[in-house]
């Protein structure tokens, strides 16, 4: 019965632990996307490169003025360069927390059966 307890008590600081762990990666993730340009600080999601992309293609790439993450007005000049740069830094850090998390489970699900 002791034993069962134990069990049950290490499984769920075992629990506890991942969460905290997934909530820390979330929030570097997070971090690692707040970007700066001419100013301004953006915060790289898919509504923000798909407003670009959609941009682009219906003004031919000219440069515009969009709101930051602090709602103030931001010139961009280049917006096709910067689509390109935002985009591959994007998926650069989705992969890293994607990456991430799945050796985050890895360690979960090895400290699992060890126990």
């Amino acid at each position: 019965m002791a034993t069962d307890i134990e069990q049950i008590v290490q499984t769920a600081k075992l629990n506890a632990s991942f969460t905290a762990s997934r909530a820390l990666l979330k929030t570097k993730f997070q971090q690692a996307c707040i970007v700066a340009h001419n100013g301004g600080l953006f915060e790289l999601n898919p509504a923000l490169l798909q407003m670009m992309q959609w941009y682009n293609s219906v003004h031919g790439g000219n440069a515009f003025v969009v709101l930051d993450k602090q709602e103030m007005p931001i010139r961009v000049e280049n917006p096709k360069a910067l689509l390109q740069e935002w985009s591959e830094l994007y998926q650069t850090l989705v992969n890293e927390y994607h990456l991430d998390i799945q050796n985050l489970r890895q360690i979960r699900n090895t400290t699992q059966l060890a126990a």
